[in-house]
């Protein structure tokens, strides 16, 4: 079996995998024997013949498939945005990706540092990778207000939020619940505008905006921003035959395996569907897949069904929150929006959202020898699906 993924987190947060060689043999314990990590790119798959080929020049052949190959995402599809990002924090430019942990040292005062001018929060268009997690317009505002009532901010300075996408959220109930929140407290929002370059000039930083409908062109100066680049489906998938004509990786929505290739299953941002794309939601789909998989290769029928779960959260300032999920079509999740926006239940939910979101993080990026969230201790379990009641709801 092979699976297929953008990067290897573990790594990204550890620092140690190089193939199956640790540097430890605390770590090398949690590494079965039989498993092996190839840590490089695949560059062809070819789903008939059940093979890869891999950057290195290896090809693997599979009896089973697991895609979770994420997009391609990078700081270098925005001209000039590379620039800013390798520069230091001090230039006020932040790039939305996880893709090097030094990245989360750099990123700390994102939004912090707003004495005047407009800073910008940028979303590019969907589907990309972060849906749902890179809307921190509010958590900026609540800096900037703090900051005006002490006198170190202008009280000309502004947040704005741009982004291609005529909404906030995918999902319609959260969108209208944030720009609800950003009328009332002043964030502009700039709706249908694309990204199309940043600089930085003698005195001032730019950004190129593209309106979507009419074409127009404007040059907008900003003193900061942090901005979340466009994602694009990897090559290799659009060149195998395994995509729809949407350029997503065509799978049932229900059990996750590949409407074709029977074979082959997926997982998380690269799979078809309207949905939102969160990590959350790929943590969901795990256990499905792992269900599916195994039920597939032992020539069972593929049971597991994923209810469409994904979860946004709602950053609403430094230290009160809130959160939205929502099921397939957007039907939402019983314990969306389960809080109030202010008081005492809002900040204990910010920090129990930071905690949640963060230890779930490091379970499910880590090799330690669990069933994985968001079954830790034990194998999840599935009806057979004439008494699947997810299923007998929908029809």
């Amino acid at each position: 079996m092979v699976w297929v993924q953008p990067q290897a987190y573990f790594g990204i947060l550890h620092q140690h995998i190089k193939a199956l060689k640790m540097e430890t043999g605390t770590l090398s314990a949690m590494i079965d024997t039989w498993s092996k990590i190839e840590n490089t790119k695949v560059t062809k798959l070819d789903p008939s013949g059940n093979q890869v080929t891999l950057a290195n020049g290896k090809t693997l052949s599979y009896k089973a498939l697991v895609l979770g190959a994420g997009f391609d995402h990078s700081a270098e599809f925005v001209p000039g945005l590379a620039e800013f990002e390798e520069g230091p924090d001090t230039n006020n430019v932040f790039v939305h990706q996880l893709n090097d942990k030094r990245r989360l040292e750099r990123n700390f005062y994102n939004g912090a540092i707003h004495q005047g001018g407009d800073y910008i929060n940028y979303s590019p268009a969907v589907p990309y990778k972060g849906e749902g997690s890179d809307f921190y317009s509010l958590y900026y505002e609540s800096l900037l207000r703090t900051d005006k009532m002490m006198g170190t901010a202008a009280a000309g300075a502004k947040i704005q939020y741009w982004s291609p996408n005529k909404f906030i959220y995918n999902f319609p109930y959260a969108n209208e619940v944030a720009m609800e929140e950003c009328e009332k407290r002043g964030v502009e929002l700039y709706l249908g505008w694309e990204l199309q370059s940043v600089r930085e000039d003698a005195h001032s930083k730019v950004a190129v905006f593209k309106n979507v409908d009419s074409g127009e062109t404007i040059e907008k100066d900003f003193v900061g921003a942090n901005i979340n680049p466009p994602s694009r489906q990897h090559q290799f998938l659009l060149d195998s035959g395994v995509c729809d004509s949407t350029g997503m990786v065509d799978v049932n929505r229900y059990t996750l395996q590949h409407r074709k290739f029977e074979n082959i299953f997926a997982i998380g941002d690269c799979i078809t569907g309207e949905t939102t794309r969160t990590y959350t939601g790929a943590i969901q789909q795990n256990p499905v897949v792992k269900h599916n998989l195994l039920q597939y290769l032992e020539g069972r029928e593929c049971n597991a069904i994923y209810d469409g779960y994904q979860y946004m959260p709602f950053y609403l300032g430094t230290s009160y929150g809130a959160g939205f999920s929502h099921l397939h079509d957007f039907e939402p999740a019983s314990t969306n929006d389960s809080v109030p926006h202010y008081g005492v239940f809002s900040n204990l939910y910010f920090n129990y959202m930071m905690s949640n979101q963060q230890k779930m993080g490091e379970k499910y990026t880590n090799f330690a020898k669990s069933q994985g969230p968001p079954h830790y201790h034990f194998a999840a379990r599935f009806d057979e699906l004439e008494h699947n009641e997810y299923l007998q709801q929908r029809q």
